[in-house]
């Protein structure tokens, strides 16, 4: 997946922005990521779990499996680009090794990500429950 176009939108009160999409599928869409957690599996591949909240839907927006492929994904790119400015900003000392830890987890979910999606392309049937929407 290529990264869309997207705006980082300022939510009053609120400590996270939201995301504002600006071209394709979900051109409109403005939502915001809550929680985010990475989990070990057994077998040693990562999963990656979240939530979100839509906060404005374009006209035919459905909040479905594609969507929520497409905000992992999406994450998962803004994660990779922030890791760098995040260990530049911020210190370490309380917590030791974590942003090595981080990165490898990044590198190794997005080469999972990218093997499931190619699976799926040739799988049947199947649905992927990792991500959950708080809108209802």
């Amino acid at each position: 997946m290529s990264k869309p176009k997207f705006e980082y939108i300022e939510i009053e009160g609120m400590d996270t922005d939201a995301i504002g999409i600006l071209e394709g599928e979900y051109e409109g869409l403005h939502y915001h990521y809550g929680t985010v957690t990475f989990n070990e599996l057994e077998d040693g591949r990562m999963e990656m779990k979240f939530n979100y909240e839509i906060l404005r839907k374009p006209d035919g927006f459905e909040d479905d499996e594609n969507f929520k492929n497409f905000a992992g994904d999406l994450l998962v790119h803004i994660l990779e680009e922030q890791l760098p400015s995040l260990t530049q900003e911020t210190s370490y000392k309380d917590i030791g090794p974590a942003p090595q830890f981080l990165e490898e987890d990044l590198v190794k979910l997005k080469e999972e990500q990218d093997k499931l999606r190619s699976e799926e392309e040739h799988a049947t049937s199947g649905i992927d429950n990792t991500s959950e929407s708080d809108s209802r």
